[in-house]
């Protein structure tokens, strides 16, 4: 009785870690279908808290780390945008309304034309870090931020 008391007790704390470190909705915005291949342009939004608790801080660090030194050309060439949003700065509401993003959100939208297509990249928040020395945690998180841009950058 011990044992399924202690196993329910940690389930239950990790479904209130995820959820308070910044968990994601099942979100898309499609304004219509994409046509195949790649993208004209790929827009990054990240949302977070500018006073975060250490976790999602290392989070963002990895977020703006990898965007801006792994996706160096695709930014300078205009192919990649990367946009972040405070979500304790009110100018950021309104685009939070748009984006119906919580307090840590990052959506990929893929432009094509005058098309678009916008989805929240789920997972991410399941590789964050508590100490800042889990090395497999940090690669997880990078690896698959990694591969969500560059799918999107292929247009997949």
């Amino acid at each position: 009785m011990k044992m399924k008391f202690s196993v329910f007790l940690a389930l239950s704390l990790l479904l209130f870690a995820i959820t308070a470190c910044g968990s994601s909705t099942n979100f898309t915005r499609t304004s219509a279908s994409l046509p195949p291949g790649p993208p004209d342009l790929v827009e990054v939004t990240y949302f977070y808290e500018s006073d975060a608790c250490f976790c999602l801080g290392l989070a963002s660090e990895w977020i703006d780390t990898t965007i801006t030194t792994d996706y160096n050309n695709e930014l300078d060439n205009g192919k990649l945008t990367y946009i972040r949003h405070d979500t304790q700065d009110s100018a950021s509401s309104d685009i939070m309304v748009e984006f119906n993003a919580t307090t840590y959100g990052f959506y990929i939208t893929e432009v094509k034309g005058i098309v678009s297509s916008t989805r929240a990249v789920g997972g991410l928040w399941l590789y964050t870090d508590t100490t800042g020395e889990n090395e497999m945690l940090k690669s997880k998180f990078i690896d698959l931020l990694k591969r969500e841009l560059d799918k999107a950058l292929a247009g997949e």
